[in-house]
């Protein structure tokens, strides 16, 4: 039976959309945030016992303050009272709580931003991968001040180019050949051998796992590294329009938040939340948004961030005017502590990745190296044999020029 304070029917406001019928909008791979709310306000509707009508903001925005002091998108149909509440996944603030009222939370908003997957690194530079920058220059100054100790201890009996190349050898698991019965000699070369066999066995484990496992460029991956992809338009930061995200990081009192909100506002990246996602994705694009908004099967080959702007709270927003607050928080709490919104999520993720293309699911696993993996080693030992047959040929011709002089 329907409750008497709800004889006529709610107006409730859905997050923006091209229209009220939002499961018939959906994109196969891409949970939608409209048809999640829309069933949780049939859930909470059929706990109160009332009728509602659903509408969307026509201007598509979510809700923020002109300079005239008058609402756009959701919160300005609440707070001119077009509306009588909303389930829009709409974050709260101090300036929206000034013209709307909030339910009880009922979830939360991380706002993120999503890239495409970087691109794979070429195998071709396999060999230099399993060490960074400094370790392959500290490799490079140890090599030949450890061969000239070696060579002051053995009191040179070997000349220097000999004990370099041992060292040089012993590096890549050569024997050495270099004989001194001295205890300051044997204690400096056993501490010597304790450091290349740390050395090999770290290059080998992680020289393997390269090859078996497609590696990756970084990427962004982090807001901070967003900031400086943006600043030096190597990368778009697109935002919803009308987001409250843009005020929030304008007045932030981190320099690289106030000028990551500046660069998008003077550039005007901004995206249609109405429109397929699927639209604004690009190599060089990073969209940010709610991190509901990038899960489903098509984001498995997308790079979302762990890093975030912030965290809020989400509520059913209210027009000052709704009588039954109390109400509503009661049928909210217990709907939340039986699970039931999180059991629409699941189930919208579930559907979001039926009918997706296969290759969505296609997980990076280990295979057994192919003539691809080892190319950097084929291309080495081809490199090596070329340099020894030029030095041969020049070896070869500064001996016909010397004997030919001599004549």
């Amino acid at each position: 039976m329907k409750n008497a304070r709800f004889r006529k029917k709610v107006r409730a406001v859905l997050p923006p959309s091209k229209s009220i019928y939002v499961s018939k909008q959906s994109i196969k791979g891409v949970a939608n945030i409209p048809a999640i709310e829309a069933r949780f306000l049939h859930l909470v509707s059929e706990s109160m016992g009332f009728d509602y009508e659903l509408m969307v903001p026509g201007d598509g925005f979510f809700g923020h303050e002109l300079d005239n002091g008058s609402w756009t998108g959701i919160v300005g149909m609440l707070h001119r009272n077009e509306a009588d509440m909303a389930f829009a996944y709409l974050s709260m603030n101090y300036d929206r709580y000034q013209v709307v009222d909030f339910s009880t939370i009922y979830t939360t908003q991380v706002q993120t931003f999503v890239t495409e997957m970087p691109a794979l690194i070429p195998k071709m530079w396999v060999l230099i991968y399993p060490f960074d920058l400094g370790v392959w220059l500290g490799l490079l100054f140890l090599l030949p001040l450890a061969s000239f100790i070696i060579y002051y201890f053995m009191r040179k009996k070997k000349s220097f180019s000999t004990v370099l190349t041992v060292a040089v050898g012993s590096i890549f698991k050569q024997s050495a050949k270099l004989r001194n019965q001295t205890a300051s000699f044997i204690i400096l070369y056993c501490f010597w051998w304790l450091f290349v066999t740390f050395i090999t066995m770290g290059y080998s484990a992680v020289f393997l796992s390269f090859l078996t496992v497609p590696l990756r460029e970084k990427g962004v991956q982090t807001v901070l590294e967003l900031c400086h992809a943006a600043r030096a338009k190597t990368f778009k930061a697109l935002m919803p329009k009308g987001s409250f995200l843009l005020e929030y990081l304008l007045e932030s009192e981190h320099y690289h938040l106030h000028e990551l909100g500046r660069i998008i506002n003077e550039s005007d990246w901004f995206y249609d939340t109405r429109e397929p996602i699927t639209t604004y994705f690009g190599a060089r694009n990073a969209l940010i948004g709610p991190k509901m908004r990038f899960i489903g099967s098509l984001y498995y080959k997308k790079k979302v961030s762990e890093d975030s702007f912030g965290i809020w709270n989400v509520g059913v927003v209210l027009s000052r005017q709704f009588c039954c607050k109390e109400r509503l928080n009661k049928v909210v709490m217990k709907l939340l502590s039986g699970g039931l919104y999180q059991k629409i999520v699941s189930d919208e993720v579930f559907r979001s990745g039926l009918g997706a293309d296969p290759d969505v699911f296609h997980t990076e696993q280990t295979h057994s190296l192919s003539l691809e993996d080892m190319y950097a080693v084929f291309l080495l030992l081809f490199v090596g044999y070329l340099l020894s047959l030029i030095s041969l040929i020049g070896e070869m011709m500064f001996r016909y020029y010397a004997n030919k002089l001599k004549i």
